[in-house]
């Protein structure tokens, strides 16, 4: 069963870093700083994606920064269950493949 997983603590951002072999531990501080939202996507115990939710000038959280193992790129089908999950959190996915933010 997929579910979306707050990343709230350094400690966590760090578990996840290490398991997706990817900068988001040593991100998290900044991140957190400037009030991104950062989740874990996971299928059970095993870790997907890892996401980060903004909001824009208007109010609107919005996720457009998603990757899995290594910073490798989501599948089509994940982001479809990223999106269903999302859109029930009232968040947009604004994704964008060409870009790293």
């Amino acid at each position: 069963m997929f579910e979306l997983v707050r990343i709230a603590t350094q400690e966590e951002a760090t578990k996840e870093g290490e398991a997706m072999e990817h900068a988001i531990g040593v991100l998290f501080s900044r991140l957190n700083e400037l009030g991104v939202l950062m989740y874990s996507l996971r299928n059970g115990d095993e870790r997907v994606l890892t996401i980060s939710v903004r909001h824009d000038d208007q109010g609107v959280y919005y996720c457009d920064h998603v990757v899995g193992y290594r910073n490798r790129p989501p599948t089509e089908a994940e982001l479809m269950t990223l999106n269903t999950l999302l859109l029930h959190h009232k968040v947009e996915l604004r994704y964008d493949p060409m870009t790293t933010s």
